[in-house]
């Protein structure tokens, strides 16, 4: 298993992250809202693919099948008269709600 992230020194793993989550008292079938700024996690060490499925598949294999993940994906189009595209509008909200 590749470590995803240097933070002070430490190697974080997949592993570091579901424990953490369940430290947090998550479990299976539990709803899981997420804004983040994973970047300021510390450096990543694999791709930017490899690094975002590993937090999505770290957050199912918590909250499993049954749970919910909401992430917020708007963007601030709105503000600039522009029109929205639910297909072809980025959102602004992060990598991760990209992802």
């Amino acid at each position: 298993m590749k470590a995803l992230l240097k933070s002070h020194e430490s190697l974080i793993y997949p592993k570091d992250l579901n424990y953490t989550l369940e430290k947090l008292g998550l479990k299976q079938g539990d709803t899981l809202c997420i804004h983040s700024e994973l970047f300021r996690l510390g450096e990543v060490l694999v791709s930017k693919q490899e690094f975002l499925q590993s937090i999505i598949d770290s957050f199912f294999q918590v909250i499993g099948n049954k749970g919910t993940l909401i992430m917020p994906t708007f963007s601030y189009s709105f503000n600039r008269y522009k029109n929205y595209d639910k297909i072809h509008t980025k959102s602004t909200m992060g990598i991760l709600s990209e992802y």
